[in-house]
């Protein structure tokens, strides 16, 4: 074995043409099996043996972690199979795998527990390096974070390192990595004195810190429906077990942060921060900087790393103000929030952000803050659907007053010239098509629109032409013969937003059908059946529309062999393996098409024009697809707030949802459902 590695290390340098001395010479210094797989493990054995015997550091600790560190955690090759007979192992393996089949991260755990307890004086070195290659192997071992994140002790081990002010920039990485593999969620309650690291930590950790919390109370709706998916695609009893169990932990999480006193306070403070000033530290704000700035910097780079900072800074504290209104305590922080008057410090922070986009700025910079733009967009649009209270207070108190929300506290409203949802309106103007957020803002409306009556709807749409800036910028990205990837995402953005808008609402939608001109409606058209899939919320409000409304763009959509043919369009598209929640939509749509056909016998005609008008194997595929996709479905909306969300969006009763679903997948002989029309065309297995 020993031969036949070094032999096959001396052929592959052979190929790349180093002269034999060279090679032979290199072999010898540095990659000799025995020095490779002999001299690591009797180290490891070395330094485990003292560590478990003595519970202290060793003299010769620090010269044998460097051993570790050089030879285990360098850009090593991997080996081909059968070249290490290592316990029996046929797999083709590289110096970290072996390392840790020797149980070197045990031993490198081991270091750290016996760091704890070492008496002052003492060199904590062997602890940094001990951090150092475990950082390592977690960045190159993607597997070993949900090996150890399943591991509580180790998890509140790390939390000890965090709270050390030495150790906090090298274990907040490690501890990031680890509690994102884990499958059942930390219980956070665990950790002693996390109170007091919280209200010590300033600058960039306390924003290294907010990243941390924020992956421990990851939001639990967010989580349910990313398990919900799992659960429809197989595995449902376990799948249920770990999601009732996660939701009681991170309820339990976001409980305990909420008692913390003050933590929302330092939170705020951070995003109504006008300077980098108020967010670094005073002592040493070079110290406090993220890894890219730790280095001596001129005096010609500082504005922008200034700028830069606190930009990141207050990314991180919105990460961790999503997870809270997210949560179920949702409630509690709404009412915290109202009091702060968060609407008007939502609106300052946005209002700045949009003054900084006119400066001349790095690269970087540019990007820092437009992250955090994204991230005040998505806190918006998750605090304006908590209750109508939240809602109302993104207005002013003159903007109140034109919609139908209930009146309230002027303190507690917008105070500032315009409300926060008309300053959004005119950024989705005026930003860049090609800027990620361009993208944002159109989707943070959208998800505002969708709380909002139609009286709100008109309300903007007066103020700020918002039907008319979408109609101009969908015929324009529409009118290119190819769309790129970044501008595919921009009019899917711009349709959802259109679709938001017009729905429930008759004069909206009225006074957008009477603006186009002949031309411009067919462009339309095209556009909506060209990419039925970015259009689908589009397409299915004008379906929805079309149960009371009639005019020649309801007329258009709802002919019998358009419904057919936008059905098997997206029914061929939709792959249940690939089924996200940006595509779910689709779905949906499908199933809408059903419910809005006037006609009685609708859904056994459907299905008879899909079996008539394709071809054998498209049929096939489409029907095989439809019941995969319907099962998934079913499974999908067992949740009562899903289920409550799809009745509300739409407006037909979930009951109907499930009548149209259960006969499409009853196994009976009828011509209204799927086995039916599978018969025909000699498939059975599937029911």
């Amino acid at each position: 074995g020993c031969l036949l590695c070094a032999m096959h290390r001396l052929l592959l340098k052979r190929q790349q043409g180093l002269p034999n001395a060279q090679l032979v010479e290199k072999l010898r210094a540095s990659e000799t099996f025995e020095h490779l797989f002999s001299n690591v493990p009797a180290t490891l054995a070395k330094v485990a043996q003292q560590l478990r015997t003595t519970h202290a550091f060793p003299p010769s600790l620090i010269t044998d972690l460097n051993i570790i560190d050089e030879h285990m955690m360098g850009d090593t090759p991997t080996y081909p199979a059968k070249h290490c007979g290592l316990n029996g192992c046929i797999q083709p393996t590289s110096t970290r795998n072996v390392f840790c089949a020797l149980g070197g991260v045990e031993v490198l755990l081991d270091v750290l527990r016996a760091g704890l307890v070492q008496e002052k004086g003492v060199s904590v070195a062997p602890c940094t390096i001990a951090l150092n290659a475990l950082r390592e192997l977690l960045e190159k071992m993607p597997g070993l974070g949900h090996d150890l994140g399943s591991r509580d002790s180790v998890v509140l081990l790390l939390f000890d390192y965090l709270k050390r002010k030495e150790f906090f920039d090298c274990t907040a990485p490690i501890l990031e990595n680890v509690l994102e593999g884990q499958t059942v969620a930390f219980d956070l309650e665990q950790v002693e004195g996390l109170a007091d690291l919280v209200h010590a930590k300033q600058g960039v950790r306390w924003a290294e810190l907010c990243r941390l919390l924020a992956t421990v109370c990851t939001s639990p709706s967010r989580l349910a429906v990313h398990e919900r998916i799992a659960m429809a695609r197989g595995g449902r009893h376990a799948a249920e077990t770990v999601l009732a169990k996660n939701k009681i932990r991170l309820e339990k999480n976001i409980a305990f942060l909420l008692r913390i006193p003050d933590f929302m306070d330092k939170i705020l403070a951070f995003l109504a921060a006008k300077s980098v000033d108020d967010i670094s530290s005073a002592d040493d704000p070079d110290s406090d900087l993220p890894d890219p700035w730790r280095r001596q910097v001129t005096d010609a780079e500082r504005p922008d790393m200034l700028r830069c900072n606190a930009a990141w800074c207050k990314a991180e504290a919105c990460v961790v103000l999503h997870s809270l209104l997210t949560s179920a305590q949702a409630a509690d922080v709404q009412r915290v929030l109202l009091d702060r008057q968060f609407s008007t410090l939502l609106f300052n922070a946005l209002h700045s952000l949009a003054e900084n986009r006119a400066t001349a700025a790095a690269d970087n910079v540019k990007a820092a803050e437009t992250e955090l733009h994204i991230h005040l967009l998505l806190i918006l649009a998750v605090y304006a659907g908590v209750s109508p209270e939240t809602r109302a207070s993104l207005y002013t108190e003159a903007e109140l007053s034109a919609t139908d929300l209930p009146a309230m506290d002027p303190y507690l409203l917008c105070q500032s010239d315009t409300g926060l949802l008309d300053m959004l309106c005119r950024d989705a103007s005026t930003v860049p098509a090609r800027s990620p957020l361009r993208v944002f803002l159109c989707s943070c409306l959208e998800t505002v629109l969708r709380k909002c009556s139609g009286v709100e709807k008109e309300h903007l749409d007066r103020r700020c032409k918002l039907l008319q800036l979408l109609k101009q910028d969908i015929l324009v990205l529409g009118a290119q013969p190819v769309l790129s990837s970044e501008n595919l995402l921009l009019l899917r953005a711009q349709l959802d937003l259109l679709g938001e808008v017009i729905k429930h609402s008759e004069p909206l939608f009225a006074a957008f059908c009477g603006s186009f001109g002949e031309f411009e409606f067919t462009s339309l058209t095209r556009v909506c059946t060209e990419y039925l899939v970015p259009a689908a919320v589009f397409v299915r409000s004008v379906y929805l529309l079309s149960t009371h409304v009639s005019n020649r763009l309801t007329n258009f959509f709802t002919a019998r062999d358009k419904r057919v043919q936008i059905i098997c369009y997206l029914l061929q598209t939709l792959d249940v393996k690939k089924l996200t929640e940006d595509n779910l939509c689709c779905l949906n749509t499908v199933l809408v098409l059903f419910l809005t056909d006037p006609d009685p016998d609708n859904t056994a005609q459907i299905l008879q024009l899909i079996h008539d008008g394709e071809v054998v194997s498209v049929r096939l595929k489409i029907f095989e697809n439809f019941v995969g996709l319907l099962r998934f479905w079913k499974v999908f909306f067992t949740c009562t707030e899903e289920q409550n969300q799809l009745a509300q969006g739409t407006g037909i009763p979930f009951a109907e949802w499930q009548k149209l679903v259960s006969g499409l997948l009853t196994p009976e002989d009828r011509s209204s459902s799927l086995a039916f029309w599978c018969k025909k065309i000699g498939q059975t297995q599937w029911f």
